[in-house]
């Protein structure tokens, strides 16, 4: 798997894929949540939205069935520091194609600002097949060297 560390989250939002919906209601219980986590039928999803802090946390599990193609939304991911605790999430090119599909401007626009100006996997996104003007406006805000140094883009954030 590869993995990247960030020192602190933006204070924006947090995603996580948890394994089971037991997972998801164990984070639940344990960040205190108020609103119980729900199915969502169309996404094949059982979700959870909380707010921790400042931070808008969603929790889901994806309850597709694997597929070769599949396996990169696992094999990509950033760990980002929240208070004492480190929370795998999903990498920013991955979360944008999937905003993207849902079809909401609202967090579109801040992750591919964010993108721009913190650099990005361009590959990752022609995997999730974003569409090249937009692949086209997030390079030219920068592309993500990998942390080896030996320039080729990385896999993760």
């Amino acid at each position: 798997m590869r993995r990247s560390s960030t020192k602190e989250s933006n204070g924006e939002f947090l995603s996580q894929a948890a394994g089971t919906r037991s997972d998801v209601d164990r984070f639940v219980e344990a960040l205190g949540g108020a609103e119980p986590p729900g199915w969502l039928p169309a996404a094949r999803q059982y979700f959870a939205h909380l707010d921790v802090g400042e931070i808008e946390v969603g929790l889901s599990t994806v309850e597709a069935p694997a597929t070769p193609e599949m396996r990169g939304a696992w094999e990509h991911y950033v760990e980002l520091a929240v208070g004492r605790h480190v929370v795998p999430a999903v990498a920013l090119e991955l979360r944008l194609a999937s905003e993207l599909a849902r079809e909401r401007p609202d967090r579109i626009e801040p992750i591919v600002e964010h993108l721009r100006a913190h650099g990005a996997d361009i590959g990752l996104l022609e995997w999730a097949r974003v569409p090249p003007p937009l692949l086209t406006y997030i390079a030219r805000g920068g592309l993500r060297q990998d942390p080896g140094g030996d320039g080729e883009s990385s896999g993760h954030a």
